[in-house]
């Protein structure tokens, strides 16, 4: 049996086929999400990130940027006080971040 929901402070988990989704007739057990179809539902980072203006960083800010700290940036003549923009090593993009008076201060933070 396939498991829906996890209660980490139960220890114990709950069978799609016990919730309400299921009861109510706008969801099968065919219409979950699975191991095997997981794929169709996860799109790349980048492709989320297409539209946005990238600021490519050395790997040395993109240290301080995962930890929090911002990083001043203070040629970037693109960007306009409380753009948003996508920092970069290469292209692996790092995160998300506001400009700030010259500065590249993180908002979103990539684990990858």
């Amino acid at each position: 049996m396939r498991y829906l929901l996890s209660e980490e402070r139960c220890n114990k988990a709950i069978p799609v086929s016990a919730t309400w989704m299921t009861e109510g007739g706008g969801m099968t057990e065919d219409d979950g999400v699975t191991g095997s179809n997981t794929k169709s539902f996860v799109i790349p980072i980048e492709s989320a990130l297409k539209s946005m203006f990238k600021v490519e960083i050395s790997l040395e800010d993109a240290g301080k940027i995962r930890k929090g700290q911002e990083v001043v940036l203070n040629n970037l003549r693109n960007l306009k006080n409380h753009d948003i923009c996508c920092t970069v090593v290469g292209s692996v993009p790092i995160a998300i971040c506001s400009f700030i008076y010259g500065c590249v201060k993180p908002i979103r933070v990539f684990n990858i």
